[in-house]
This record gives structure tokens, C-alpha cells and sequence, in this order.
């Protein structure tokens, strides 16, 4: 392992740039060569690695990311759950599907989950006060803004009514003994509660 001012330096073989001069960059230690093609495949390594901060830190458009909240906020364990059971159990499911135009500021929206084989939006929220009103709102944004900017190859985008009305439970991931019930309240609308 480096250690500074007692691990060798590096140096690339002469004529080929690097670290001309010798000495590690850390101040200390003897220099040892590495080949042009060894700092060729530590270029192209270092290259992937910035290819792939590029794709995590800029979202294509029109795609289900995969991407998670924070665990402890609350909802998100839920949120999960309900998303990786559907997109286990239903062909075409993927979850927090990017749409351009669809977040609270005009920016890029996620909807909860998407079907790509049937054109379906689904939002998932707790069975408590307005939520399905505020679900029911996201999802036809999410519909509206999906039509314009990430067509399907075939139809519409819609909301969401391949899921079953009468509920699908699930171990609770956070109160042991207890589970979670989540169920479609309206068309597009996953609603979820605790029950003993």
C-alpha cells in the first residue's frame, strides 16, 4: 500500500509523459517504472469510472433508473417493497421511470413505477389523508408529460390498473409482526397501510 515518504513513486517509461523527474507526487521513495501499456489500461480505467459518474449523475431521459431514496426517510422501505415486488412479478415493470418535464419544477419527474410492455404508470403512496388525490395528480402529470416526451412505440402512456384492487401484503420491513398491505385505490394509485 502507499504509504507517503516510504512507498516508491511511479514513473511511466521514458519519452511517454507522466512523471518525468521520479519521486512519488506524496514526496518520498524510489521510483519505479510503469510500462506505457500499463498506464494506457490506467487511463482506460480511470476514463470508465468517469463514464459511469457521468451516467449515475446525468439520467438519460425515458428510462426506469433504478434509483433509491434515503431508507430513513420515512415511506422508502414501502416504497421499495411494493416496487421490486412488481417489477419481480410483472413483465415490462421498472421502477422510478425518468420523464422529462414531470417534476414538481418542470425538471425531471420519477414515476414509482412503470410498465413498459402494457404503457402504465403507477404512484405509490401511504393510505392516509389526501395522499390518493395527491397520487392521482403525479400520475396524470406523469401520463401527460410521458405522451409528449417519451412515446411509447405503441399507444398511449396511461395510468395504471394492472394491480390488484384488493391488496397484496407483505412482511412489514420495519415493524416486525406487522405487515403492509398495498392495494390500487385508483387508476394508477398504489396505496399502502400497516396492519397488525
Amino acid at each position: 500500500p502507499y504509504v507517503p515518504g516510504n512507498s516508491p513513486g511511479y514513473n511511466v517509461d521514458p519519452g511517454t509523459g507522466g512523471n518525468p523527474g521520479g519521486g512519488d507526487p506524496g514526496g518520498g521513495g524510489d521510483d519505479f517504472q510503469v510500462s506505457a501499456a500499463d498506464q494506457m489500461l490506467i487511463w482506460a480505467i480511470q476514463q470508465e469510472d468517469m463514464d459511469e459518474d457521468d451516467i449515475v449523475n446525468d439520467h438519460p431521459n425515458c428510462y426506469g433508473t433504478g434509483r433509491t431514496g434515503n431508507v430513513r426517510f420515512q415511506g422508502t422501505a414501502e416504497h421499495w417493497l411494493i416496487q421490486f415486488d412488481y417489477v419481480n412479478t410483472v413483465p415490462g415493470g421498472l421502477r422510478e421511470y425518468s420523464i422529462p418535464g414531470a417534476g414538481p419544477s418542470g425538471g425531471r419527474g420519477y414515476a414509482d413505477i412503470a410498465n413498459t410492455l402494457t404503457n402504465e404508470f403507477f404512484e405509490i403512496k401511504p393510505n392516509t389523508g389526501n395522499n390518493l388525490a395527491l397520487g392521482a395528480t403525479e400520475v396524470a402529470n406523469y401520463v401527460t408529460k410521458a405522451n409528449i416526451n417519451c412515446p411509447p412505440a405503441a399507444g398511449m402512456w396511461t395510468t395504471g390498473t394492472n394491480y390488484p384492487a384488493s391488496g397484496k401484503v407483505f412482511p412489514h420491513p420495519k415493524q416486525p409482526g406487522k405487515v403492509l398491505v398495498a392495494m390500487l385505490t385508483a387508476p394508477g394509485v398504489i396505496q399502502y397501510e400497516v396492519r397488525d
